[in-house]
This record gives structure tokens, sequence and C-alpha cells, in this order.
């Protein structure tokens, strides 16, 4: 290939990768504490989930809420109070986590991809059942 079919995405130096990353701890002003799945046995031969506490990250939560007027939602969550949770990019939180921010414990229910260069980490959680 030549010309601009032959050029590959340049990646973000350093340095402002470093600058984006600061200026975003600014906007993460709350404390949560990811707390990971895992499989522990119930003495019956059997296992039961149990959480513990994998890592603490600064993050932002904002309570959000679809309606049935919006249009690519699925109808589990609509009217249902959801939040969506910021962190720094490459932040490791999935699916399978939990999520405690203050006293309201999270479950995530999926991580936004934007498709392009990431700057945060999205996540959209409802409340758990503790």
């Amino acid at each position: 290939l030549h010309g601009a079919a032959a050029m590959s995405p340049t990646a973000l130096p350093a340095s402002d990768a470093a600058l984006i990353a600061a200026d975003l701890l600014d906007v993460l002003p709350d404390t949560a504490i990811i707390l990971r799945r895992s499989a522990v046995a119930d003495g019956f031969g059997g296992s039961t989930a149990t959480y513990t506490a994998h890592a603490t990250l600064p993050a932002r939560s904002v309570p959000i809420k679809f309606t049935a007027q919006d249009v690519v939602v699925d109808e589990r969550f609509f009217d249902v109070q959801l939040y969506r949770i910021t962190f720094a990019a490459g932040s490791d939180v999935r699916v399978t986590d939990r999520i405690v921010i203050d006293t309201l414990t999270l479950s995530v229910e999926g991580i936004h991809d934007p498709q392009s260069i990431q700057i945060q980490h999205i996540v959209i959680c409802t409340r758990a059942a503790v």
C-alpha cells in the first residue's frame, strides 16, 4: 500500500497521555473499591460466589435512568436506577465485578467500548443484591 492507506495510526505520546491522565484524576472525585468475584467451596460439594477487594481506584459516579422512550436500551433497564461509573483508561473493571462507592454497592452490567482512542473507562451498573 502507498500513501495515506499505508499509514498506521500514531500512538499518543507518553507525555500527552500522562497529562491527560493527571487532568482526568481531577474529575474523578470518588473512591471506588473493585470487588472481584470468585468461587468458594460451600462444604456440600458445590461452590458459592464471594467477592473480595481487588483494587481501589479513583472514579466518578453519576446516576442515570433509561425509559421506554430510549431506543437502543435493553428492556431490563427501563425504569431502573442505573449508575455510570467513570475510571481512568486502562482500569481493570469487569462485567462480573462489583463496585463499592461510599455506602453504595453496585453490580457492573456493561462496559462502554467507544471503538476509538480511550481516555476513560466507563461502566454501567445497577444496585447489587447484597
